[in-house]
């Protein structure tokens, strides 16, 4: 199998692990989801705590948060009860999920809380002078 041949089939295959979750919480156009791969606790953090005025912000019923982190689990357990929801996935079913998402964005309202993934924009941190709370309202859930 070539490398292209290897990729499409992981991205099938977390589009199979996307329609799982889907189903799973009933997810309609007025729904999100945050996926959360980075095991960078204060970004993680940060990101949980703005999800209450994100979900308000852009106006949705509720939010998906998906992890395989027990640390983010935890921090989940503050916002939970307010729409929002915790998916825990493993390892490697978070791996394929990236994927299918690098491949195709299945919703208008999803985001990735990581400077590394899926396209890498942890530079705008590095390079610039940004704050987190900037960086995460505006390159992760894309409403500033």
């Amino acid at each position: 199998m070539d490398y292209l041949e290897k990729e499409f089939e992981e991205a099938l295959a977390g589009r199979d692990i996307w329609l799982k979750i889907k189903e799973k919480y009933g997810f309609t156009n007025g729904c999100g989801m945050v996926i959360f791969p980075s095991e960078d606790e204060t970004l993680n953090r940060a990101a949980v705590e703005l999800l209450p005025e994100y979900r308000k912000k852009v106006f949705l019923k509720k939010i998906i948060a998906v992890t395989d982190k027990a640390a983010v689990r935890g921090l989940l357990k503050q916002v939970t009860g307010q729409e929002i929801f915790c998916e825990n996935l493993e390892q490697e079913a978070l791996r394929l999920l990236l994927k299918y998402y690098r491949l195709v964005i299945p919703c208008a309202h999803i985001s990735v809380v990581s400077t590394d993934e899926p396209y890498g924009e942890g530079n705008l941190l590095r390079e610039e002078d940004v704050e987190l709370e900037d960086f995460i309202m505006s390159a992760v859930y894309k409403v500033r």
